[in-house]
Parts: C-alpha cells; structure tokens; sequence
C-alpha cells in the first residue's frame, strides 16, 4: 500500500531535493507531522536537514508574533474586558462564566472565518429585536429591555476583548488567523527577515479550510510563495451527493485553491477500484463492540505485529474498555488520544475534598453552624490515595477509628472540632499534616488551594518513597494535577475574580478536563489506538472502527452557539451540516487506501444511541459494490447474552468445613430468624450464617424501621423493667405517660446527635414513635380496667427473656446436640395463664398467625417465631405440664388497638403439649436438610427479599 505521506515523499524528493531544509510544511494537525518526517527519512535515504513541519495552528502562532492564550487564561481575560464595560453591574464570575464560554467560542469561529464582524452584531441585534417587536405598539418590558441589552453587548464586549488582547500581544487562535489573513505578505515578510527564508510554504492534507485559511492560503500561492497538496478520491468528489467532497468541491468550484491540472496525480480513484473487504458488526452494548474488537485482533494476522492496523475510537470514552481489551498476542500498541486526568483515582481524592467543604458551607446556611456530612467524610478518609498519606499504622488506625466512630453513633453531621479534639485524644501528633484539609476553608479560596497543593506534596513524598509498580503513573498524575492547581492559584492572584468555594470548583474542574496524561508507547510501530481526529493524513492496511453509530459519527445537530441558524446561513458560518462534512471526509479517506475494514457500531437502543449504525456505514452497504465490483461486504450481528433478569447458578455443597461451622452455629442455638432465613433461602443462610456476611455498616441518615423498632423497645423496657415480678395495675401505667417523651428522646440521642434531630424526617419519627408508646399505653389502661372488672389481674414475669433449650437428633448418622435459642420481647401473667407477647412495629395479618396443619410453619414465619418461644419457654418452666394455660402472639405497635393477636391452632389460642411435639418434629426435620449432604445451599428462586435477590437485580 502507499500512503498519502509516501506520495508527499516522492513529490518532495523529484520537486526539492536539493533545497528540502529551506520548505515549511504545514499540516492540519501535529501527529501527523512525525509520520511525514519518517515518510520523507525513508525516501531520501541519506542525513539531511530536516524541513520545518507544522501544524497549522503553530504556523499561525509563529508568523503572528502573538501569544496564543489557553481557554482558561482567555476566560478570566474576557471577565476582565466585561467588567471594564459593565463597571458595578458586572455579573459575579460564576454567572458569568455559564455563558461567557459559549461567547469566546462565537467570536473564535467568527474570526477564523472572517466574517464582517460589524455586519454580524448589527444583523443580531435586529433579529433579536424583531423578536420583542409588539406589532401593537406597546412599550417593550423591562425583561425584554435587558434580553435586547444582552444580545446588543455581543459586539461593545469582543470589541473590548480584543483590544485588550492586543494590547498585550495577545490572542485567540481565531483572533490570531484573521490579523494574518489581514495582511499575510507584511508578516511572512517579517518573520522571514527576522529568522531564514522558505523557498516554499507546502500546504498538505487539507479538507475543510476556514476562510481566514482560505485567504492566507491563496494569497501566498498567488504571490507564488505556496502550494497545496490535497488527498481526494473522485468517488467522493466527482459525485455531487457525497457529502465527503463538500469541501474539496468547493475549493475546485468557488475559491479555485483546487485546480484539476496541479492536481493531477492526486486525484486517486481506489474507492471504486482497489480490493477491499468490508465486515459490518453490530453488537450490543459499547462493552461488547471492545470485547469483538479484541477477538478479531486475536484472530487477525500478526506477521507483521499489527504494524500497518488502526483500532479508531469514533467514542473515546471506549478507550479503557478497549485497552483491557487488548489480547496478549499484541506485544506493543500506541494510544494517541492520552488519559483524561478527570479520570484518574486521583481527581476522585481531590474531588472528595472540595465536594465535603462545599456541602459543609451549604450545612451552614440552614443549621449555622458548619460542619460536615458523614457521606462526604467517609468518601474522603476511606478513599484509596488518601488512605496512603503517612502510611504508618497510627495513621491507619486514626482514621478508621474515625469512621468506626461516626458508624458507630450514627454520626450524621460532624463538626470539625470533634476530629481535632479526637486526634488530641489520641495522641495522633501527624493530624498536624491534615488541619488544613480538615478545616473549614467556607469561602476562602486561597486556602483551598493551598490545601490541595499540600495535599498533593504529602501523597508525592509517600508514593515516591514506595516500591509500587505505578510508582511512574502516579507520580505524573502528580504532577500534571500539581500544575493545574499552581495555574488556579496564579489566576486568583491575577485576577481576584474568584470570591468563592463554588466558583473555584467549577474553575479547577475546567482545567483538569482539558489536561490528558500521555501514555508511554512508540508512535511509530505496532497496533495504534486512535480517535477519529487523529487519523488525519494517515492511511492502514488494516481498520477496525468502533462506535459507528448515528449520533456519534457523524455527531447530529447540537450546536452550541448564540449565533440564531439563520444568521450562521446568511454569513457563511459553519453548521452542522459541514461539521458533519468534514466527519464524512474523515470517515471516507480512512478507509480510501485500506483493505481490510470493519466497522462496529452498537445495536442497543438507550439514552446514549439510537441503536442505529451511521448513515456512512449505511452508504457504504448499499453504494459501494455497485461501483467497485474488487469490494465485498459481509454484515453480521453479535448477540452477547444479558446479564439482566438472570438468576446466577450458585450453590455451595456441604463439606467437612461447613459442617463444622454448622455444628458451632448449633452449639450457640438457632434463632427463629436463623431457621425463617434458612427456610426462604438456603444461600442466604450461608452467607449470612455460616461465613458471617453482613450488609456493611452505614450511617442512617433517615431512622429506619427496623431502628425504630429497637427504639421503642428500649422505651418499653425502661418503663416497665420496675414492674417485673409484680402487678401492675392502671395507675401504674399512667404514672408512665409523662415519662415517655423524654425516655424515647434519651433513647435515640444514644445513637443520633441531637442536632440532627431537630429537623426534617428525624423529627417526624421520633414524633410517631412517641404516638406509638402512648397509644400502648393507653391500650394496657383499657384492657387493665376489663381485666380488673373479671376480677382478674396481670403481673409482668419477664422483659427482654433471653430463652435456650437443646436437643439431640441423628445427623447424618450421628447423633448431636442441636440448640435453639430465642429472646421474648415480654412475658405475662393473667390468673393462670401466661402470654408470651412479641411486639411488631409494623402491622400484623392475623393470616399470619392462624394455622390449620402444623407443616404452614415452615411458610409462616411469625407463626414459627411465636411456636418456637412457646416450646423454648415450656422446655424452661414446664407451664403446661404444671397445668397452667400459655399463649403465644403478637402486639403491634403501629395498631396496638388490635390488641394481643395470639397464635391459632386449628381455632385453638391455647398451646397444648400436643402441639409443641408436632412443632418438635418439624423443626428437626428442618434441622435434618440443613445439615444434609444431598443438598446444597442454593438460592430460592420465589425468594423476594434475601440479600442474594438484592444482589442479583443490581446486575
């Protein structure tokens, strides 16, 4: 194959071999610079004095003589001309920031194509004005006034903007390509007397010019100072309704930069003519087009070590599903598009940082007194980078006794006194390190730079003593976020346009989303990995391109602009329509000299695609064979399975090991909740029971139900643990109700601070569970008095009554000790009859506890609760065998009106002995295929509410 740049050699070789160091190249993009210069080593074969390569935004910079600002210093420049026209009633920087950016863009675009710029304002200004027009002839509104007065500032603010600009020395690139447009001779003249003369000026691989280029270009070649090397196929340019050859058509046809006689040899025909062979893969999901890449990289030819292949992203946010893609068959590989900092472990530290300051100044405005979220602590602490600063053992233990503590007492809001007051208790002398992190920066910017900064020295000088293997990567994340924020901290000392915490962030994140970390590799050799951009100028044997999609190649149809469609039309701006040009022509020469091709685009319909592969794509199948017979298209869809709605085949068979675990769980005694687990899900069972997984430990924020639950509880035994072993009448229970509020209070203030409290659903809750306690109260009252007009009195035995029993069945052919254990919420007495109440925070179904065969226990998991107290309390105090009556049932504390719900066998509310036997033989069978060898712990598929259902419907 030969590529565009070889053919550039040749020409260069016949046409300036002897002069090849005095010529200036000038290309559309730097990259493709270091691939010519190899072109042209191979060619010449011998040393000689390299030409002068540019891209054509640096050719610009060099002959302007101006600085090429960066979009942020240019940002705080811009606010600096605003303020000037504005005076007192300029916008806060951050308002002004929302659209100011969108305006430098206009202006950039507007003077690369070098529109008349008074026409352009005065044009906007009566468009706009036409809007709020009232054809009755009313007076505008004072909105109205101020939207003219907006649009009418666009040309009073770049008028400013610029000559503060040039006042300096300084510009924008579109500011820059118009002076030099404005008079190319007088500057090229300069520069060459100031430096050395080209011989000549070598435009090559151009498409889409702006008209600034468009005019710098022709008057140069006119004054026979340049020429211009185009890379076109006819089967684009010829037809008309090829979108590809938009650009080169009109270079031919208006601006006359095209002539057909200078171009004679470049003109190519091999999208009609050479071999190609084209696959066309849809698959679903953008993880899957990187996984079908990899595999047909894997079966490809490596020969020649993917030397002449290009991996082209049209979505660079594939690349790193991409480069874990990679197969090991490919021993090297370049990534040109570099590793977006923001992406980085690291930008998550620092954003962690900013994130718990920011929401600490927001705390403060509705509770006054700042101090921070427990979320955004955490995040910050038990963040990767973070935890590595100091790396000692104290350190570690400090601030995990930091989290341990703000889990622990249910932490919501911390004040940043209670960290430093805890460090001091510790004795934690290197807290020293973090004061400023953990000090509330509120709007001081300048420490909050300063902070970052230290920050970022703690982590270099830990990291740079370490022996990790990406001790290099870490330390150039480092340093490239070390740059960013020494730059953020030299504009807020230029400028002072940054009064606060928010408008800061917002800066930092600016910067740290145009920086890119450069992967390590060789340019020049093995598989490249490449965004469409950068495939400018450069050809392969060998494409596979991802992302094929409508909507991403081409991009669509936002435009992000103030400049009305129309207006764009009338002045001969670019919309989408040539954007989507330019992509056609990008798309259409990358694969002008390649023969094998495939393109990928993804079939899943989402919010981020249609799902429909892109029209090129499209035009390619339905156009291309019917005018190149050597080109053969083959389309395929991959169906990947989804993971979605899957239940996933777990299940763990019994061994030595669990049986022994199973067998210490029976030694300490099942709970009911631990045998109602086992029942809804064996695999639950295991996991929660056997190896001891638990949910892990976060702050509630909200009380949850379950809490409160424990809450009320708490409140109940406090009020009726003085009662135990005696009778307690109506009185007593009054004498209870003013004590409630305060007891529920102590009670949750035990885990939650007071202040968080005081406010929102918190406030509600404790509210309700208040009701909760005296609505039982007021309950026992009533049923007391019924009691006492029977005749009849209670007598609280037991509060809280842990209860055991144990029990020998043959497992697996031997016989062992299984126990049993349970804990009563509260056992009474009423003449000779006991109850064993267990009280619900949520409402109760009397289905629940109604049975007719003693096997609904194993579906019923409140009746197997209030059967397994009854036998444990009967095995400890022989109640029935002494002749003495005892129930078993439930109070609900959201409807205590409902009263005692007692258990009911066969219509029966007594509990006979009979019973608690049948009980006896179903709870050993339950035992028996829990300890079973034929079967294992597996999930229950009709299981709703197991923690393996939690897990399995997050994939």
């Amino acid at each position: 194959m030969e590529s565009f740049f070889d053919k550039v050699s040749d020409y260069l070789f016949k046409n300036y071999r002897e002069s090849i160091s005095e010529l200036c190249l000038v290309l559309p993009n730097r990259r493709a610079g270091l691939f010519l210069k190899t072109a042209i080593s191979k060619r010449f074969q011998k040393t000689i004095w390299a030409p002068e390569v540019f891209a054509t935004e640096d050719f610009i910079a060099k002959i302007s003589g101006l600085e090429l600002l960066d979009s942020t210093s240019l940002l705080f420049k811009f606010y600096q001309s605003y303020c000037k026209i504005e005076a007192d009633k300029a916008q806060p920087f951050e308002e002004f920031m929302k659209w100011a950016q969108i305006l430098l863009s206009d202006y950039n675009e507007i003077d690369s194509y070098y529109v008349n710029t008074e026409q352009l304002f005065a044009y906007i200004n009566e468009n706009r004005a036409l809007e709020v027009w009232n054809i009755s002839g009313e007076e505008i509104t004072e909105v109205q006034k101020n939207y003219l007065k907006f649009w009418q500032s666009f040309g009073i603010y770049y008028a400013q903007l610029k000559a503060d600009l040039l006042e300096k020395k300084q510009a924008y690139q579109g500011l820059a390509y118009r002076l030099v447009a404005d008079d190319i001779s007088e500057k090229l003249n300069h520069y060459e007397l100031k430096n050395h003369s080209w011989k000549k000026i070598i435009f090559i691989g151009f498409n889409a010019l702006n008209d600034s280029e468009e005019k710098i270009i022709k008057t140069l070649k006119n004054q026979g100072k340049a020429e211009i090397l185009w890379d076109a196929d006819s089967y684009y340019l010829d037809n008309k309704i090829q979108e590809a050859g938009h650009f080169l058509r009109k270079h031919k046809e208006k601006t006359g930069l095209y002539n057909t006689t200078e171009n004679e040899g470049w003109l190519e025909n091999l999208l009609a003519t050479a071999d190609k062979k084209i696959t066309v893969i849809g698959v679903s999901n953008n993880i899957g087009q990187a996984k079908i890449a990899g595999e047909i990289i894997q079966n490809s030819d490596n020969s020649k070590n993917f030397q002449n292949t290009a991996l082209v992203l049209a979505d660079e946010n594939l690349l790193i599903p991409t480069l874990n893609s990679i197969p090991p068959i490919v021993n090297g590989f370049n990534v040109t598009m570099g590793y977006p900092l923001k992406n980085t472990p690291l930008f998550d530290l620092i954003d962690a940082v900013f994130r718990m300051q920011e929401n600490a100044n927001g705390i403060k405005k509705t509770s006054k007194s700042l101090r921070y979220h427990h979320k955004d602590l955490l995040l910050l602490i038990q963040n990767q980078y973070f935890k590595l600063i100091g790396n000692t053992k104290h350190t570690e233990q400090f601030f995990r006794s930091l989290a341990n503590d703000i889990i622990n007492r249910n932490k919501i809001f911390i004040n940043p006194k209670d960290i430093a007051q805890l460090a001091l208790e510790q004795e934690f002398l290197e807290f020293e390190k973090y004061k400023n992190l953990f000090s509330p920066w509120q709007d001081d910017v300048k420490m909050a730079t300063e902070s970052i900064l230290e920050l970022i020295e703690l982590l270099a000088k830990t990291i740079g003593k370490n022996d990790s293997a990406h001790k290099t990567y870490e330390l150039e994340f480092l340093y490239n976020f070390s740059k960013a924020f020494k730059q953020v901290d030299n504009f807020i000392e230029t400028y002072q346009a940054v009064k606060d915490l928010k408008t800061l962030k917002i800066i930092c994140n600016q910067i740290i989303s145009g920086k890119t970390i450069a992967f390590y590799g060789e340019p020049l050799k093995g598989l490249q990995i490449m965004g469409m951009l950068e495939t400018r100028n450069l050809d392969f044997e060998n494409i596979i391109m991802l992302s094929t999609n409508e909507g991403i190649l081409p991009a669509g149809k936002s435009m992000n602009s103030f400049i009305p469609y129309e207006v764009k039309i009338a002045f001969n701006l670019p919309t989408y329509t040539e954007k989507d040009a330019i992509f056609a022509y990008h798309f259409y020469r990358l694969i002008q000299r390649a023969k094998n091709i495939t393109l990928i685009y993804n079939t899943e319909t989402d919010e981020f695609g249609s799902g429909e592969k892109s029209r090129f794509v499209t035009q390619i199948i339905n156009e291309l064979t019917k005018t190149n017979p050597n080109a053969s298209i083959n389309e395929q869809i991959y169906a990947l399975p989804s993971l979605k709605n899957q239940t996933p085949g777990i299940n763990i068979i019994k061994n030595d090991s669990i049986l022994e675990k199973l067998l210490s769980q029976a030694k300490r005694g099942f709970s009911p909740s631990a045998i109602n687990t086992y029942l809804k899900c064996p695999l639950d069972f295991y996991y929660k029971y056997i190896i001891g997984l638990r949910e892990t430990e976060e702050v509630e924020e909200t009380i949850e139900a379950s809490t409160l639950g424990v809450f009320i509880h708490e409140v109940l035994q406090n009020l009726y643990t003085e009662f135990i072993g005696k009778v307690i009448t109506a009185h007593d229970i009054k004498a209870m109700k003013p004590k409630v509020e305060n007891l529920t209070k102590e009670s949750f203030h035990k885990q939650y601070d007071e202040k968080d409290l005081e406010f929102g659903k918190n406030r509600l809750i404790i509210s309700i569970a208040i009701k909760y306690v005296h609505n039982l109260l007021d309950k026992e009252i009533h049923f007391i008095n019924e009691l006492k007009n029977q005749g009849k009195t209670l007598t609280i035995i037991a509060l809280e009554q842990k209860l055991s029993y144990a029990k020998k069945i043959i497992i697996n052919g031997e016989e062992q000790e299984i126990g049993f254990s349970g804990n009563a919420d509260r056992i009474d007495r009423i003449a000779n009859e006991y109850r064993i109440i267990d009280y619900k925070t949520g409402s109760v179904d009397e289905k629940d506890v109604r049975i007719t065969d003693i096997q609904e226990v194993i579906e019923k998991g409140k009746s197997l609760q209030l059967l397994s107290y009854a036998l444990l309390f009967e095995k400890e105090q022989k109640i029935i065998e002494k002749g003495l009556g005892l129930k078993s049932g439930i109070i609900s504390l959201r409807k205590p009106t409902d009263g005692f719900i007692n258990l009911s066998y066969q219509k029966k509310e007594d509990i006979s002995a009979l019973i608690l036997e049948d009980f006896e033989v179903v709870l050993e069978g339950i035992i028996k295929d829990m300890f079973s060898l034929e079967l294992p712990f597996e999930h229950k598929k009709d299981a709703e509410y197991c923690s393996f259902c939690q897990q399995k419907n997050k994939i």
